[in-house]
This record gives C-alpha cells, structure tokens and sequence, in this order.
C-alpha cells in the first residue's frame, strides 16, 4: 500500500513538473453538426425520404399518420441534432421505427439535411401543427479580452 501510494505521489510530482514546461497549444474543435447543403448530398436525401419517409410523412412533407415537417412546429424539437436523434431512436408509440439499424449515419444526415429544406414550403393538405414553435438559436460568438 506504502509503495503504490509513493508511487501515485511521484507520478503526480512528475506531472507537474512536465505541465509547468509544457506551452499551451490552441485547439479548435468543431463539434456543431452541419446540414449538408449541396444539391447531390439533398437529392440523395430526398431519395431516402422517399424510399423511407413519404409514407407517413407525405411527398412533400405534409404529414400524413406523421407530423408535418414543412411548418415550425415539432414535436421532439427542430433543430438538426433533433431531427437525426429521432431518426435515429424513433417514436415507436407512434409508429415510427427506430431507422439507425437500416440506414447508415450518412444517410440519415443526408434525409435530415433535405427535412430542414421542406421548412416554410407550405405543401397544398398540410396537417395541421403539432408540438412546439421551434426558433433556431443563433450563434453567439463572445471574445474576452483582458
């Protein structure tokens, strides 16, 4: 017990002995997922919406047994990490299986890229609001100085 406790110690010491000389390094780190936003990516979007999707979501996103994905409006929130989340888990109450097991993570980013396009385009039958206003949060880029 003595030793490993003596041991523990002189790594601690050596440690900080090692992270007083070390200069600090500046890394940036984007963690923030994107939409993608180039017409190939969206056009294989709308493949997977219309493979997967339009069944219970309508052609154009009108909602059908599932909600509209074309107002402001959601259920489970709006944001892209939203929308992927949900794909991903599902809502098995209602009917929406889990898709993480058919497609694969690009595709699912890809299906949620072209959802966030079909926003504002009032489709012609479109169910009526479900969930709540969602209002994208902006970035907000804060610099301290000293």
């Amino acid at each position: 017990m003595k030793i490993s406790m003596i041991c523990i110690s002189i790594l601690f010491v050596f440690g900080l002995v090692i992270a007083e000389d070390a200069k600090p390094i500046k890394v940036e780190v984007e963690t923030e997922l994107q939409a993608i936003t180039d017409e190939a990516g969206l056009a294989k979007g709308k493949e997977v919406w219309t493979t997967n999707c339009l069944a219970c979501h309508g052609a154009n996103g009108e909602g059908l047994i599932g909600p509209n994905t074309t107002d402001e409006f959601w259920i489970h929130g709006g944001s892209l990490e939203d929308i992927i989340n949900i794909i991903n888990i599902g809502v098995i109450t209602k009917g929406m299986i889990p898709w993480k097991t058919v497609l694969t993570e690009e595709q699912i980013l890809q299906v949620s890229s072209y959802i966030l396009t079909l926003q504002g385009t009032n489709p012609a039958n479109g169910k009526a609001p479900e969930g709540e206003k969602y209002t994208p949060v902006e970035k907000v880029e804060i610099q301290i100085t000293k």
